[in-house]
């Protein structure tokens, strides 16, 4: 018995609080009890905690909230305290005698016992006063049911539309259920859906992550993805409404490009999406990333982990990792061992603004602010240069694989300050490369009516012992108007292997927003 087939019972259940002459869930719920001892014994304990609801409410006159919701708005018949007491004594007594009978079919009378519990725990409930005008029942909402975690920080629908839609455009296997992100507040009528992290919910007990972003009324977004993976990869986009249920735009793009075998991977830029919200709702658009996980004997696309690099008003940066999650324990997973944590495998670069053409307000000239004290550039001219002109901005995403130490500092040539500075993983004892190659995405705004010049400079750090570092050389990779690709080499007198990846720096131009 797994936590998934607890939850069903306990929503049959509640479908038949809803309408005891809802034949439909208790014939369901027969099934699901046929020769499943576990199940009936898990059904009788449900049952054994409606009863002592049922009798602790008897001898109250206070307000409780249902643990599960039962549709609050749904009007409440006045009932006579004491009937409903003589009502359960009855319950009791008959749910007493069909657990002590034996054989295979004894749950058949614990259904019927079941509606009827439920329904005297509905009618005990005191009828709710002008406060409760504006809750919204389950059927109002056009929903199966929804269901809160016990923090409120999640919850989850009985819709499956959103989940095969994850399943179909991600080509991974079909989640139980998908757990959105909720403002954690309990005594509201309904969950209420913000951005965050989303969890996806598998039959093994595994979850993996996606990312919900909103967007709010009057406002549009870009969408700009790229990718260096070398594997398949892919980057799926579904719109949800605030109940967590699929409506309007879908989207998935890959990393692959035509259907030759061995398969061809494509680098940089490969999709844009537009997306604009002239409602007075907030929409909200779910990010998930998958790749071809080739290690197993039967190859098949599993979810991929995310990183969120930027995340403001007017710009969030999201970048995937091709490994995934391998606990069950939710928000508290750790991640898998063998991730190279380079999160550039499907990176998303979403730019917000208004539809009226005002812009948000001003962001700082730098993202991420810097916070190390000011220092000046040891020299200039060693490194890639490169210039942001008036009412443009540039994003660095850099990045390192190599077995050595390797530095990273962008630095403002008109003031000689190094604006960020990126130390790099100490060395392994063995030099087998590092396993974080991430080093931060950077971005700079020029909202000035001069042209800004920057420099990228790279150390390695040869003797640890000594503290010795020393300058390393650069190429220039790829170079087109709006991207550079920038590689820096730590073994540049090597007669082989010169890779040009121990630092990595690519850099995408915008207009400002």
């Amino acid at each position: 018995m797994n936590h998934e087939e607890q939850w069903e019972i306990e929503r049959l259940v509640c479908e038949i609080i809803e309408d005891k002459d809802n034949t439909d869930a208790i014939d369901v719920l027969n099934a699901r009890l046929a020769g499943r001892p576990d199940l009936q014994d898990h059904y009788c304990h449900y049952l054994s905690v409606h009863l002592l609801l049922v009798g602790e409410l008897s001898d109250s006159y206070g307000r409780y909230t249902p643990l599960i919701p039962l549709s609050p708005a749904l009007g409440q018949p006045v009932v006579d305290q004491d009937e409903c007491t003589l009502l359960v004594k009855r319950i009791d007594t008959a749910l007493a005698e069909a657990t002590r009978k034996s054989g295979s079919k004894r749950w058949i009378k614990q259904v019927l016992l079941a509606a009827a519990a439920c329904i005297a725990v509905f009618l005990l409930m005191p009828r709710g006063g002008s406060d409760t005008a504006s809750n919204h029942s389950v059927a109002e909402l056009g929903l199966d049911g929804w269901y809160q975690d016990v923090n409120h920080a999640l919850f989850w629908t009985a819709d499956d539309q959103a989940k095969n839609l994850v399943s179909r455009l991600t080509r991974t296997s079909s989640p139980v259920r998908v757990l959105l992100p909720s403002n954690g507040t309990a005594d509201l009528p309904e969950p209420q859906l913000i951005g965050g992290t989303a969890w996806v919910e598998y039959e093994t007990g595994f979850r993996e992550r996606g990312r919900v972003v909103p967007l709010p009324p009057g406002m549009s977004m870009e969408v700009f993805i790229d990718t260096d993976a070398s594997s398949q990869n892919n980057l799926s986009v579904v719109e949800l409404d605030k109940y967590g249920r699929a409506v309007g735009s879908n989207y998935s793009v890959s990393n692959v490009t035509g259907n030759s075998k061995p398969v061809d991977l494509r680098a940089g830029w490969i999709g844009k999406v537009s997306e604009s919200n002239p409602t007075d709702s907030t929409k909200y658009f779910l990010f998930m990333g998958a790749y071809l996980d080739v290690r197993e004997e039967n190859e098949a696309w599993v979810p991929s982990n995310f990183h969120d690099y930027i995340d403001t008003e007017s710009l969030l940066i999201v970048g995937w990792d091709d490994r995934s999650y391998w606990s069950t324990e939710g928000p508290f997973a750790v991640p898998d061992p063998s991730m190279d944590s380079d999160f550039n495998d499907m990176r998303a670069i979403i730019r917000f603004s208004h539809l009226d053409g005002k812009g948000p307000k001003e962001l700082p000239t730098y993202l991420p602010t810097p916070t190390q004290p000011t220092k000046l550039a040891e020299t200039r001219g060693i490194g890639y240069e490169f210039s942001i002109r008036p009412g443009e901005e540039a994003y660095l995403m850099v990045s390192g694989y190599a077995a050595l130490q390797n530095a990273m500092e962008i630095i403002d040539l008109e003031t000689e300050e190094v604006v960020w500075r990126h130390g790099g993983i100490p060395a392994a004892k063995e030099l087998k490369g590092n396993s974080e190659p991430d080093r931060g995405v950077y971005v700079i705004r020029n909202q000035s009516d001069e042209v800004r010049q920057y420099e990228v400079q790279a150390q390695c750090l040869y003797v640890p012992e000594k503290d010795y570092w020393k300058h390393i050389p650069f190429k220039l990779l790829g170079d087109n108007p709006d991207t550079a690709i920038v590689g820096f080499e730590d073994n540049p007198h090597a007669t082989s292997n010169w890779d040009w990846d121990d630092v990595l720096v690519v850099i995408h131009w915008f207009e400002c927003q």
